[in-house]
């Protein structure tokens, strides 16, 4: 059944498909009108409906002959990691993050829970995509793997995927990033997601980065995830 949408804000509307509900400032502004009609999408012959941070349905529609969908949705669907820079109005799809250096390589952690539980990795597979230049976190029934990285105040953000490595146990786990001290962002990994979770994280006046990540309650033997990012 086709229904229609008026009065949608053009602008607007691409930033709530790119972040899932998060707005910025567009160059224009444009009433239009779209269409839904269901539309199904599937990733690798899999249905995948596409959400945002929140958990709430983000529905593909047309417009003027074309089908749009939600690129970060989408992208992490494919383990892609999609990220935003406000300052050029530019998206990236990839590990490549405008100039960034990898994260952990440019500040590997000075210190961590356990030297065997807590790596840097060369390669891993997480979301069905070989990433570079990872940490790893393997975490067990309600323990708590950590690293900490001193950043002297130097880099302004962090984009990129937080995820279980693949072939790794389907058990959850509670991630929480903290700034001098202080909560910066919190999630956590359902025991059932297979998808990473794209993070950007605000480090502007950070001089030490500590990154928690504690098993569910009801984790049976040991779950690895792995950060992949880059740090500018």
């Amino acid at each position: 059944m086709l229904k229609q949408t008026k009065g949608f804000i053009a602008g607007f509307l691409v930033a709530i498909l790119l972040f899932g509900g998060t707005a910025f400032a567009a160059t224009r502004q444009e009433d239009i009108t779209v269409h839904f009609r269901d539309i199904r999408l599937y990733v690798n012959n899999t249905r995948f409906i596409p959400r945002d941070a929140n958990n709430n349905v983000l529905e593909p529609f047309i417009y003027d002959g074309s089908t749009y969908l939600p690129v970060r949705a989408v992208g992490e669907a494919l383990g892609r990691v999609v990220s935003w820079d406000g300052a050029t109005n530019s998206i990236y799809i990839g590990d490549v993050v405008h100039g960034g250096l990898h994260f952990p390589r440019a500040v590997p952690p000075i210190s961590t829970s356990d030297n065997e539980r807590v790596r840097v990795e060369d390669d891993i597979r997480m979301g069905g995509t070989v990433h570079h230049n990872a940490i790893t976190y393997s975490t067990s029934f309600n323990s708590t793997e950590f690293s900490q990285h001193t950043l002297d105040g130097r880099y302004r953000s962090i984009t990129g995927s937080f995820g279980r490595v693949d072939g790794s146990p389907l058990q959850g786990a509670s991630v929480s990033i903290f700034g001098d001290g202080n909560l910066l962002e919190s999630f956590t990994i359902g025991a059932q997601q297979t998808a990473p979770r794209s993070v950007t994280v605000d480090l502007t006046g950070v001089f030490q980065l500590r990154i928690e990540v504690t098993g569910s309650a009801n984790n049976r033997g040991s779950t690895q995830y792995a950060f992949v990012a880059m740090i500018e």
